[in-house]
Protein backbone atom coordinates (compact mmCIF):
# COMPACT_ATOMS: atom_id res chain seq x y z
CA UNK A 1 0.00 0.00 0.00
CA UNK A 2 1.46 3.48 -1.11
CA UNK A 3 2.08 5.80 2.21
CA UNK A 4 -0.39 8.32 1.01
CA UNK A 5 -3.17 5.47 0.88
CA UNK A 6 -2.26 4.98 4.91
CA UNK A 7 -2.49 8.49 5.82
CA UNK A 8 -5.60 8.87 4.20
CA UNK A 9 -6.95 5.44 5.99
CA UNK A 10 -5.77 6.11 9.15
CA UNK A 11 -7.59 9.43 8.48
CA UNK A 12 -10.49 7.94 8.04
CA UNK A 13 -10.11 5.96 11.36
CA UNK A 14 -9.44 8.87 13.65
CA UNK A 15 -12.82 10.68 12.13
CA UNK A 16 -14.44 7.77 13.56
CA UNK A 17 -12.45 6.36 16.43
CA UNK A 18 -12.66 10.04 18.01
CA UNK A 19 -16.51 10.82 18.03
CA UNK A 20 -17.06 7.08 19.55
CA UNK A 21 -14.46 8.04 22.48
CA UNK A 22 -16.61 11.17 22.85
CA UNK A 23 -19.71 9.30 23.38
CA UNK A 24 -18.45 6.49 25.25
CA UNK A 25 -16.85 9.20 27.61
CA UNK A 26 -19.96 10.79 27.96
CA UNK A 27 -21.89 7.58 28.86
CA UNK A 28 -19.57 6.72 31.01
CA UNK A 29 -19.12 10.31 32.92
CA UNK A 30 -23.02 10.09 33.12
CA UNK A 31 -23.77 7.06 34.55
CA UNK A 32 -20.69 7.47 37.45
CA UNK A 33 -23.13 10.51 38.85
CA UNK A 34 -20.97 13.49 36.92
CA UNK A 35 -23.75 14.78 34.81
CA UNK A 36 -27.73 15.52 34.98
CA UNK A 37 -29.48 14.66 31.57
CA UNK A 38 -32.27 17.01 31.19
CA UNK A 39 -35.40 16.47 29.59
CA UNK A 40 -37.96 19.01 28.72
CA UNK A 41 -41.66 17.50 28.64
CA UNK A 42 -43.96 19.55 26.51
CA UNK A 43 -45.64 21.49 29.42
CA UNK A 44 -42.46 22.16 31.04
CA UNK A 45 -40.46 25.73 30.73
CA UNK A 46 -36.80 26.11 31.13
CA UNK A 47 -35.23 29.31 32.16
CA UNK A 48 -31.63 30.25 31.11
CA UNK A 49 -29.71 30.88 35.02
CA UNK A 50 -26.58 32.02 33.29
CA UNK A 51 -24.37 34.46 35.35
CA UNK A 52 -27.08 34.29 38.21
CA UNK A 53 -24.81 34.13 41.51
CA UNK A 54 -27.55 35.00 44.23
CA UNK A 55 -30.71 32.99 44.31
CA UNK A 56 -33.47 33.08 46.38
CA UNK A 57 -36.90 31.07 46.37
CA UNK A 58 -39.87 32.19 48.21
CA UNK A 59 -43.45 30.31 48.60
CA UNK A 60 -42.82 27.08 46.18
CA UNK A 61 -44.56 23.83 47.78
CA UNK A 62 -43.33 21.40 45.28
CA UNK A 63 -39.78 21.92 44.42
CA UNK A 64 -36.48 19.32 43.83
CA UNK A 65 -33.21 19.96 43.82
CA UNK A 66 -31.06 17.82 41.82
CA UNK A 67 -27.21 18.27 41.84
CA UNK A 68 -26.01 18.96 38.09
CA UNK A 69 -22.75 20.95 36.61
CA UNK A 70 -25.06 23.82 35.27
CA UNK A 71 -27.15 26.25 37.28
CA UNK A 72 -30.98 25.12 35.55
CA UNK A 73 -34.43 25.97 36.41
CA UNK A 74 -36.95 23.94 34.97
CA UNK A 75 -41.01 24.55 36.00
CA UNK A 76 -44.19 23.17 34.86
CA UNK A 77 -46.58 25.88 33.59
CA UNK A 78 -49.94 23.93 33.12
CA UNK A 79 -51.58 25.07 36.11
CA UNK A 80 -49.70 27.73 38.13
CA UNK A 81 -51.89 29.45 40.38
CA UNK A 82 -50.45 31.49 42.11
CA UNK A 83 -47.54 31.48 39.31
CA UNK A 84 -44.40 32.60 39.09
CA UNK A 85 -42.84 35.93 39.85
CA UNK A 86 -38.93 36.39 38.70
CA UNK A 87 -36.95 39.34 40.10
CA UNK A 88 -33.60 40.61 40.23
CA UNK A 89 -30.37 42.59 38.91
CA UNK A 90 -27.97 40.92 36.68
CA UNK A 91 -26.18 38.55 38.55
CA UNK A 92 -29.02 38.14 41.32
CA UNK A 93 -32.36 36.76 40.87
CA UNK A 94 -35.65 36.05 43.26
CA UNK A 95 -37.81 33.46 42.33
CA UNK A 96 -41.27 33.33 44.52
CA UNK A 97 -44.73 31.39 44.06
CA UNK A 98 -46.47 32.93 47.01
CA UNK A 99 -49.17 35.26 46.80
CA UNK A 100 -51.16 37.03 50.41
CA UNK A 101 -54.29 38.36 50.11
CA UNK A 102 -57.68 38.88 52.14
CA UNK A 103 -60.91 36.74 52.14
CA UNK A 104 -64.38 38.43 53.40
CA UNK A 105 -66.02 36.06 55.76
CA UNK A 106 -69.41 36.72 56.46
CA UNK A 107 -70.95 36.08 60.00
CA UNK A 108 -74.83 34.88 60.07
CA UNK A 109 -75.34 38.59 61.56
CA UNK A 110 -73.88 40.08 58.60
CA UNK A 111 -70.40 41.21 60.35
CA UNK A 112 -67.79 41.10 57.50
CA UNK A 113 -64.77 39.78 58.61
CA UNK A 114 -61.11 40.37 56.67
CA UNK A 115 -58.97 37.05 56.87
CA UNK A 116 -55.53 37.18 55.89
CA UNK A 117 -54.68 34.50 53.45
CA UNK A 118 -51.40 32.72 52.19
CA UNK A 119 -50.84 30.25 49.11
CA UNK A 120 -47.77 29.24 47.58
CA UNK A 121 -47.56 27.68 44.19
CA UNK A 122 -48.22 23.92 44.01
CA UNK A 123 -46.91 23.46 40.53
CA UNK A 124 -43.48 21.30 40.25
CA UNK A 125 -40.45 23.07 39.91
CA UNK A 126 -36.48 21.77 39.75
CA UNK A 127 -33.41 23.54 40.15
CA UNK A 128 -30.42 21.84 38.61
CA UNK A 129 -28.14 22.96 41.51
CA UNK A 130 -24.07 22.82 41.01
CA UNK A 131 -21.99 22.21 44.00
CA UNK A 132 -20.91 25.33 46.29
CA UNK A 133 -23.69 27.60 44.84
CA UNK A 134 -25.36 29.46 47.86
CA UNK A 135 -29.00 29.25 48.19
CA UNK A 136 -31.33 30.82 50.21
CA UNK A 137 -34.90 29.74 50.70
CA UNK A 138 -38.27 30.55 52.05
CA UNK A 139 -41.53 28.97 52.72
CA UNK A 140 -40.41 26.33 50.45
CA UNK A 141 -41.47 22.10 50.66
CA UNK A 142 -38.49 20.88 48.73
CA UNK A 143 -36.78 17.28 48.36
CA UNK A 144 -33.55 16.62 47.06
CA UNK A 145 -33.27 14.65 43.75
CA UNK A 146 -30.23 12.97 42.63
CA UNK A 147 -31.12 12.10 39.24
CA UNK A 148 -28.58 9.16 38.97
CA UNK A 149 -28.36 5.62 40.53
CA UNK A 150 -25.12 6.95 42.84
CA UNK A 151 -23.83 10.65 42.60
CA UNK A 152 -21.35 12.52 43.88
CA UNK A 153 -22.87 16.33 44.67
CA UNK A 154 -20.20 17.47 46.21
CA UNK A 155 -20.76 20.34 48.26
CA UNK A 156 -24.41 22.13 49.03
CA UNK A 157 -24.59 25.01 51.01
CA UNK A 158 -28.73 26.20 51.80
CA UNK A 159 -30.04 28.89 53.80
CA UNK A 160 -33.36 27.94 55.26
CA UNK A 161 -36.50 29.92 56.94
CA UNK A 162 -39.83 28.30 57.41
CA UNK A 163 -38.80 25.32 54.91
CA UNK A 164 -39.50 21.87 55.04
CA UNK A 165 -36.58 19.93 53.17
CA UNK A 166 -36.87 16.01 52.99
CA UNK A 167 -36.11 13.29 50.47
CA UNK A 168 -38.27 10.44 48.48
CA UNK A 169 -38.96 7.79 50.37
CA UNK A 170 -38.33 5.32 48.23
CA UNK A 171 -35.67 6.97 46.61
CA UNK A 172 -32.79 4.96 47.60
CA UNK A 173 -29.82 6.55 45.11
CA UNK A 174 -26.49 6.42 46.92
CA UNK A 175 -25.27 10.37 47.29
CA UNK A 176 -22.28 11.37 48.47
CA UNK A 177 -21.24 15.26 49.98
CA UNK A 178 -17.82 16.49 50.24
CA UNK A 179 -19.47 19.17 52.62
CA UNK A 180 -23.58 19.99 53.52
CA UNK A 181 -24.05 23.48 55.33
CA UNK A 182 -27.04 24.28 56.77
CA UNK A 183 -28.49 27.26 58.73
CA UNK A 184 -31.90 26.74 59.19
CA UNK A 185 -34.75 29.06 61.21
CA UNK A 186 -38.16 27.85 62.07
CA UNK A 187 -37.46 24.46 59.72
CA UNK A 188 -38.12 20.76 59.42
CA UNK A 189 -34.92 18.97 57.67
CA UNK A 190 -34.59 15.28 57.60
CA UNK A 191 -31.54 13.71 55.88
CA UNK A 192 -31.60 10.28 54.16
CA UNK A 193 -30.30 7.21 55.24
CA UNK A 194 -28.75 6.70 51.69
CA UNK A 195 -26.54 9.69 52.08
CA UNK A 196 -23.32 10.19 52.71
CA UNK A 197 -21.64 13.25 54.12
CA UNK A 198 -17.98 14.03 54.97
CA UNK A 199 -18.60 16.88 56.97
CA UNK A 200 -22.17 18.27 58.28
CA UNK A 201 -22.17 22.47 59.31
CA UNK A 202 -25.32 23.47 60.86
CA UNK A 203 -26.34 26.50 62.05
CA UNK A 204 -30.07 25.46 64.16
CA UNK A 205 -32.31 28.72 65.56
CA UNK A 206 -36.14 29.46 66.18
CA UNK A 207 -37.92 25.93 66.13
CA UNK A 208 -35.94 24.46 63.93
CA UNK A 209 -36.26 20.55 63.91
CA UNK A 210 -33.88 18.43 62.33
CA UNK A 211 -33.24 14.43 62.02
CA UNK A 212 -29.76 13.18 60.82
CA UNK A 213 -29.43 10.25 62.93
CA UNK A 214 -29.96 7.68 59.73
CA UNK A 215 -27.67 9.32 57.46
CA UNK A 216 -23.99 8.36 57.30
CA UNK A 217 -21.85 11.52 58.41
CA UNK A 218 -18.37 12.61 59.08
CA UNK A 219 -17.62 15.50 61.21
CA UNK A 220 -20.32 17.30 62.60
CA UNK A 221 -19.81 21.16 63.35
CA UNK A 222 -23.05 22.65 65.26
CA UNK A 223 -24.59 25.56 66.59
CA UNK A 224 -27.89 25.11 67.88
CA UNK A 225 -30.12 27.65 70.28
CA UNK A 226 -32.04 26.20 73.32
CA UNK A 227 -35.44 26.66 71.31
CA UNK A 228 -34.29 24.05 68.56
CA UNK A 229 -33.50 20.13 68.11
CA UNK A 230 -31.84 17.46 66.44
CA UNK A 231 -31.87 13.69 66.34
CA UNK A 232 -28.37 12.05 65.79
CA UNK A 233 -26.67 8.51 66.34
CA UNK A 234 -24.21 7.75 69.01
CA UNK A 235 -21.27 7.64 66.63
CA UNK A 236 -22.75 10.91 65.60
CA UNK A 237 -22.83 12.57 68.95
CA UNK A 238 -19.26 11.25 69.36
CA UNK A 239 -18.38 13.21 65.40
CA UNK A 240 -19.54 16.55 67.15
CA UNK A 241 -17.22 20.10 67.04
CA UNK A 242 -18.81 22.30 68.68
CA UNK A 243 -18.93 25.80 67.26
CA UNK A 244 -17.62 28.93 69.11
Amino acid sequence: MKTSNKIITAIIALLILIPALVVATIIFRYKNGDFTRIEIADNWKSRNMKGITSLHLQGLQNLEIIPSDTLRLEYDFTNINPGLKFSGTNDSMSISGDTSYIRKDTAADGTVTDIPMYERSSNSIKLYLPSGYPLTLKQCDFRLAPGAKEINAGNLQLALENCEMQFQPDDTAIVHFDRMAIAGKTSTIILSSSWNIRELDLNLKDNCNMRANESKTGSIRLDIDSTSSISLNGQQYSSIIQKK
